[in-house]
């Protein structure tokens, strides 16, 4: 409600903020639905250059391609191997923020189209952005979209149902010593590895080596 009655009018009435309230509920629902729809995509994209497969339970063939969430998360309970542990690290840690649109004066990653595109379906225009730290705040867009792309990984990832039992571990140590004098270290990359309780820690050397020739 106070979201609401930050949007009209100092005057407005308990009745035309109860209406406003419904309508922003309304425009968030549309806003996760169509941000929804780009996440997938580029899930679908991801599983299409990495050739991730699962085997169906109610096909015959031997095993299909990977074209949505669901079967992305069959394809981690059934295969633990470390190319599919790399497909899933580059899929989500590589591929969203590499560039996927080269115009000058600025390269663009999935977000940033991804943004633009529920933007102009929806007609949104920002006031100035507030920068903290010298760097601009994420509109609430953009953390849309990096907190519904988090949340798919990690449901694919859960543990539970899987076999293996392996995690995909991603973090970005500061110093070399903080990475455990890792030989891949590199300042400022992403550090790949895989986790479980019977096998203990492992690193991924590369995650783009997962994409094919």
């Amino acid at each position: 409600m106070e979201m609401a009655a930050r949007a009209l009018h100092r005057d407005a009435t308990h009745e035309m903020k109860e209406k406003m309230q419904m309508q922003l509920g309304k425009e968030r629902q549309l806003v996760r639905l169509k941000m929804k729809e780009q996440v997938h995509e580029l899930l679908r994209m991801g599983t299409g250059i990495t050739r991730m497969t699962y085997t169906c339970p109610h096909c015959s063939c031997a095993s299909t391609a990977c074209v949505s969430p669901k079967s992305m998360r069959d394809s981690y309970i059934q295969d633990g191997t470390l190319l599919n542990i790399r497909a899933i690290h580059w899929i989500f840690h590589e591929l969203p923020f590499a560039t996927h649109r080269d115009v000058l004066p600025q390269r663009k990653c999935h977000m940033d189209l991804a943004v633009e595109q529920v933007e102009r379906e929806m007609s949104i225009t920002w006031a100035p952005m507030r920068k903290e730290g010298g760097r601009s705040q994420r509109n609430c867009l953009q953390q849309v979209y990096a907190k519904m792309l988090n949340d798919k990984k990690q449901t694919i990832v859960k543990g539970a149902g899987s076999t293996h039992r392996r995690k995909p571990m991603v973090r970005r140590p500061k110093t070399v010593e903080a990475s455990g004098n890792c030989a891949n270290y590199k300042r400022g990359k992403n550090m790949y590895s895989w986790h479980s309780e019977k096998e203990g820690n492992h690193q991924v050397s590369n995650a783009s080596s997962v994409i094919p020739d």
